[in-house]
């Protein structure tokens, strides 16, 4: 669960680490966006998300969460990308910040709060691990995906496919805590 759920959180991060060099390379001259009122636009919405996450959280089940929140993930990348091919910056922009604000209500605090339920520190250690590690993977790979033959819509194409197989991996294998007793939770798995 959590080498699958962490190309999510990984991927949040390298939003914010790229998205002036992503937007440059999206932007096109004369366009209404520059990288800089992208990224701004941008942390408004994450800013905005978050204040919802806490009552979400209390609100639903994880297991609902995980899998819608990575089947809208999915559509967000692949609108993404389509956006991007069609030259719609502003639908690039409204889109990056629907993934913001499906991620921040979603995977992103659940995963930590399924994580604390359902492992022992170890584990809670081996996944912080996980994530700084695929972050760092993808802080090395991003600029050359981004400027290979994939272009920046194959990217978010590719991230698109492995939010779908993260959701097909949580319909299948994850089990859903909230409700449960702490016994409960950590016999889980």
């Amino acid at each position: 669960m959590v080498n699958i759920i962490v190309h999510e959180l990984a991927g949040v991060n390298i939003i914010y680490m790229y998205s002036n060099t992503i937007f440059k390379q999206i932007f096109g001259p004369g366009s209404f966006f520059t990288p800089r009122t992208g990224t701004y636009v941008v942390s408004i919405a994450n800013f905005a998300s978050y204040g919802m996450a806490t009552w979400t959280v209390k609100s639903f089940g994880r297991k609902p969460l995980l899998f819608w929140g990575h089947i809208g993930i999915a559509i967000a990348h692949a609108l993404i990308g389509a956006f991007i091919i069609t030259g719609f910056d502003f639908g690039v922009v409204m889109m990056i910040c629907v993934f913001i604000c499906i991620y921040a209500n979603t995977t992103g605090p659940i995963a930590w709060v399924y994580l604390a339920e359902t492992c022992t520190d170890i584990g809670i250690g081996v996944g912080l691990w996980t994530l700084w590690a695929v972050v760092f993977i993808q802080m090395l790979t991003t600029p050359v995906l981004m400027n290979s033959a994939l272009k920046p819509q194959g990217v978010f194409f590719m991230m698109s496919i492995l939010s779908l197989g993260a959701a097909g991996f949580i319909y299948y294998w994850i089990r859903e805590t909230r409700g449960l007793t702490d016994k409960e939770k950590r016999s889980v798995f």
